[in-house]
């Protein structure tokens, strides 16, 4: 009887089959579409936060290797590789930071993906962080990773910075850069900034003050020959606390109002060709009707500002793009970038089947 009773349990339990990518867990991602105002196409998903279970085995997790490597992205479909960047990982803790391209974000389904974890057979990293960013992202600084500041540059262009004064503190995601003397982030020259004959662009970060009221330069390129930027964004003197853009060196668009708090604000300026628009903290701040092309320059751009107005407080995420960012995009963004953990939700953990204890029966 006890024979029949468990081959009938055994009958009855679902096919299981080991995962494809010879992971041993995973987990499901589902991203929230009330979190959207409208769908977005390749999407660079913030996945942060400390799950101990992506810690190392040696540290109680079931992670193999030490930097995190055997942790990856699929679709739906549990097949399919996204493709990925790991930002920061911690073995001890499980601490993560990762952007992950997803095809399609949905505002009226929930949109899902799967983690995978545990692989003792990789000991290269999986994700390319190159392949996150599309081509209308001229540059991606992270900042990271709040001990020993880096200023590498995400994409295929390699615009890495150099610094002397910013140094690591904690940012908005991961580490941050903290502005306290003059001398910011400098980018020296590439062809993939020198954006010109158009007045379509965008520029995003998510910043700090250092006190309630303080101002300064966060993202500039300086203008060949006659000084001034070829465009900027910044916060106009303490007691107006407006944003201030700069074009073409000689055209000064100062509109809308900073928050005057010592809280991380996400701010982005869209030059979108027929004018210009402002947002903060995923939101439409002010806009402004100008309409005048960039001029090209072979001048270095600054993250934080240069020898003068430099940044009191600190820069996280700062981005240049070719292209003007939607107001649905802007709102993803601030959505996933805020608060992580409520823009998408983790699942409970799949074992693959050469995982599973066998079925004894007596």
């Amino acid at each position: 009887m006890r024979r029949l009773i468990a081959a009938l349990i055994v009958c009855a339990l679902p096919a299981l089959a080991a995962y494809p990518n010879g992971y041993n867990y995973r987990r499901a991602i589902t991203i929230d579409y009330t979190k959207l105002t409208g769908t977005v196409t390749d999407f660079p998903v913030a996945v942060a936060g400390t799950y101990s279970y992506l810690a190392t085995t040696a540290n109680g997790g079931l992670v193999t290797n030490g930097s995190g490597f055997d942790i990856v992205f699929t679709a739906a479909d549990g097949v399919t590789s996204l493709s990925c960047e790991q930002e920061s990982y911690s073995a001890t803790t499980g601490a993560v930071a990762y952007w992950v391209k997803v095809p399609s974000v949905s505002h009226t389904v929930n949109t899902t993906i799967y983690m995978y974890y545990g692989n003792s057979g990789i000991s290269t990293s999986q994700c390319t962080a190159s392949a996150v960013w599309a081509s209308n992202w001229r540059g991606v600084w992270h900042l990271p990773n709040g001990s020993t500041l880096s200023a590498a540059d995400s994409t295929s262009n390699a615009n890495n910075g150099t610094f002397s004064s910013p140094t690591a503190t904690t940012g908005q995601i991961d580490g941050a850069a903290a502005y306290t003397a003059v001398g910011g982030i400098t980018v020296t020259n590439s062809t993939s900034i020198n954006i010109s004959g158009t007045n379509v662009l965008s520029l995003s970060a998510w910043v700090k003050r250092a006190a309630s009221g303080t101002t300064g330069i966060i993202i500039n390129k300086e203008q060949a020959g006659t000084g001034g930027y070829s465009f900027s964004v910044g916060v106009a003197p303490a007691t107006t606390n407006q944003i201030k853009l700069t074009k073409y060196g000689v055209v000064d668009i100062t509109i809308g109002t900073f928050p005057a708090d010592t809280n991380w604000h996400h701010l982005v300026a869209v030059f979108s060709g027929t004018g210009v628009v402002v947002y903060i903290d995923g939101v439409s701040n002010a806009t402004s009707g100008n309409t005048q092309n960039f001029n090209a320059t072979t001048n270095a751009l600054h993250l934080g500002g240069a020898s003068t107005s430099v940044w009191n407080g600190s820069i996280d995420e700062a981005r240049v793009s070719s292209t003007a960012l939607s107001a649905d995009w802007v709102k993803a963004e601030y959505n996933n970038q805020s608060s992580p953990s409520t823009f998408y939700s983790v699942g409970s953990q799949e074992i693959s089947a050469l995982r599973r204890p066998p079925v004894v029966i007596q």
